[in-house]
């Protein structure tokens, strides 16, 4: 069954083994939304914009920019480094743990 939390990154949502909706999941596409929001105002804002093809491409390009590619892989290697420190810090504390029962001992 497919879990549009578990598509968007939300937390909460059902568990998956499918490798590509984990990609997914993990590059959050719920942030996106802001991002590519912001192109749109920014180019209504700059009171040059027309409705050209060149024009909409280029926004186009700039939402694909700002928010898979920006957002998406950013957060994914967040994730990736949070997790491999945690498990550092924990190899840490069991090591620790570990080395003080075996001195009382």
């Amino acid at each position: 069954m497919n879990d549009p939390k578990q598509l968007l990154g939300i937390k909460g949502a059902s568990e998956t083994s499918s490798i590509w909706k984990l990609r997914i999941q993990l590059m959050k596409p719920i942030t996106w939304i802001p991002l590519i929001w912001g192109v749109i105002c920014g180019a209504a804002a700059s009171g040059n914009f027309e409705w050209t093809f060149s024009n909409v491409l280029a926004s186009l390009a700039c939402m694909l920019m700002s928010g898979p590619l920006l957002a998406g892989y950013t957060q994914t290697i967040n994730d990736f480094f949070l997790i491999k420190k945690l498990m550092q810090l924990m190899n840490q504390i069991d090591q620790f743990l570990l080395a003080k029962f075996q001195l009382k001992m």
